[in-house]
């Protein structure tokens, strides 16, 4: 069966370690579509880095972003899945991290409201915030920097909330239970009416687990940690080397 629907992790699976694409694999990626495939990004980035920095920067407008590890997927303005944390939830949990010493970042539909100072240039929508005011605001995620026991620790009083933890990365973002790649992809798949056969995904890092299983034909880059290249049907080559791109040229295009 043909495959209709390329799903892509970004940091270091389509994009380079210095956060950039080729123009080899931006053309690629618009030969795809050319051959109406669908593209699709599935990130842990916030939705507002993707749409107001990522791809401008790059160049490749996906089909439809699934961000933030499936809190949020989108098509245009069209919500397709969403699994928020509400206000009150959110304010009590940012009081309990606060309690604790924690340094938090919170992203909501509008802005994201920061207790550090940002300095980069295509953050400018982050806001300084001391969080003496209520949220009033469906929160989207929850950045932790601190220990991993700390969050480990909240996570077992906040039973509506989950901790992605990632490889190489002193961060931990809480996010909703039910915020999950695989079950934002599930869900886009299911209002689309595509079958696992027909799609293919690519990712390096445990968080893109879940997602990964949910597709036909499951690629981890050359770069991409243990877990998940067992769990993959092909290896293609080093984020670097444009292996994604190289990988769909051969087998897609």
């Amino acid at each position: 069966m043909p495959i209709k629907m390329i799903v892509t992790d970004l940091d270091n699976t389509l994009l380079r370690r210095d956060k950039t694409i080729s123009d080899y694999t931006a053309d690629v990626f618009r030969q795809v579509q050319d051959h109406e495939v669908l593209i699709v990004f599935a990130t842990a980035r916030y939705f507002r880095t993707v749409e107001e920095w990522l791809i401008p920067s790059i160049g490749i407008h996906p089909d439809i972003v699934i961000s933030l590890n499936g809190a949020y997927a989108y098509r245009d303005s069209e919500v397709l899945y969403k699994a928020t944390i509400s206000p009150d939830y959110s304010n009590t949990l940012v009081r309990a991290i606060r309690e604790r010493g924690g340094k938090i970042t919170v992203g909501t539909s509008r802005v994201r409201l920061s207790e550090r100072k940002i300095e980069d240039t295509h953050k400018s929508f982050s806001q300084p915030c001391d969080f003496s005011e209520n949220l009033t605001e469906e929160v989207h995620y929850i950045d932790f920097h601190g220990s991993s026991e700390t969050a480990d620790e909240i996570i077992s009083i906040f039973p509506e909330i989950r901790a992605q933890k990632y490889v190489n990365e002193m961060l931990i973002t809480f996010i909703h239970k039910n915020a999950w790649k695989g079950v934002a992809l599930t869900e886009v798949m299911k209002q689309l009416g595509l079958t696992s056969s027909e799609v293919v995904g690519f990712g390096d890092d445990k968080n893109d687990i879940d997602f990964l299983k949910t597709c036909g034909i499951k690629v981890a880059v050359n770069n991409a940690v243990d877990e998940v290249k067992s769990i993959s049907d092909w290896i293609c080559g080093d984020c670097d080397n444009d292996g994604v791109a190289k990988w769909l040229e051969k087998n897609v295009l």
